[in-house]
């Protein structure tokens, strides 16, 4: 029997009510509207709420398997991302039906609008209990995300180009991180620089390699990966010791990225290295930097 167009007009309302109040962070009064509507039948309000339990929003906590019981309703009502979102589900096993195949909802997913989902292809053919491992076919399938801009994808290129012998090519792992890094994404930027500093330490960079390494490692710092942080601090002072000309620019980068380093992993090296850069550090310097430390770490928070 068709829903009555006062019952959708009703339901339209509240669903907007719920992202209204969801976007206020008002997690609480989202979160009951949603599930008011789950208890009517809203596909939407099933993707919605499934979010909820993936996140763990609000006082919510996460429950991986309620997600994916709401994700599977709203994928087999046809909302994209909820195919995609249940692929996952069944490739992490989080209480699926164990005959579903992720290939499956991930190619639903793609033909529907979410070109990430074409990647999501490809990752299974790195070698999984769904496909036979077969790197071609991997690379194909994350292109077509990849040259649709899907951020995944083209660092997931840059990762197999870079790490999989077979098809190893260094031009290739740089041109897909680059449009990554363009995407604005730091872990890609992060893993450039890695390969940068992997080429100077097998002695094929020299000085200009070194530098878009410390100017990639610090753009990863900048976009918040924390792993980045500390490397970032270290070559900054390693460029100080051999500086020729004032070196405080130097010193205070140094300063500013091995105090972050400590701050979200204080471990006894961070400790260490920090107190070995503070030791250089001019007294009146400090307080102007740690201010601008403690504004950069609340400012990956809001």
């Amino acid at each position: 029997m068709p829903l009555s167009s006062s019952y959708a007009e009703s339901s339209n309302g509240s669903l907007a009510s719920g992202y209204e109040a969801l976007a206020a962070e008002n997690y609480e009064q989202s979160f009951e509207i949603f599930s008011a509507l789950v208890n009517q039948g809203s596909t939407e309000a099933h993707f919605s709420l499934a979010l909820f339990y993936k996140n763990g929003w609000g006082q919510v906590e996460s429950n991986p398997k309620r997600a994916c019981e709401l994700f599977s309703y709203a994928a087999k009502n046809g909302i994209p991302v909820a195919q995609q979102e249940y692929g996952y589900c069944i490739v992490h096993n989080h209480g699926v039906d164990i005959s579903d195949k992720p290939q499956e909802w991930f190619k639903k997913a793609y033909n529907d609008g979410v070109y990430e989902a074409a990647c999501d292809i490809g990752r299974l053919y790195l070698g999984t209990q769904w496909q036979q491992r077969n790197l071609p076919l991997a690379i194909n399938w994350c292109k077509q995300a990849a040259q649709r801009s899907a951020l995944k994808a083209q660092v997931t290129l840059g990762d197999i180009y870079a790490n999989y012998s077979e098809v190893f090519n260094i031009e290739q792992a740089e041109f897909w991180y680059t449009q990554a890094i363009n995407n604005d994404s730091g872990e890609a930027a992060y893993k450039l620089a890695k390969i940068y500093l992997r080429l100077i330490g097998q002695q094929q960079g020299g000085e200009d390699t070194a530098n878009r390494a410390l100017f990639l490692m610090e753009l990863a710092s900048s976009r918040f990966m924390e792993k980045a942080y500390e490397p970032t601090a270290k070559m900054y002072w390693k460029k100080l010791q051999s500086s020729a000309t004032d070196g405080s620019a130097l010193l205070a980068k140094s300063y500013l990225w091995a105090k972050a380093a400590h701050h979200v992993n204080p471990t006894a090296q961070a400790t260490q290295f920090l107190a070995e850069v503070e030791r250089e550090l001019p007294t009146q310097w400090k307080t102007k930097l740690d201010s601008q430390v403690e504004e950069f770490i609340e400012s990956k928070v809001r």
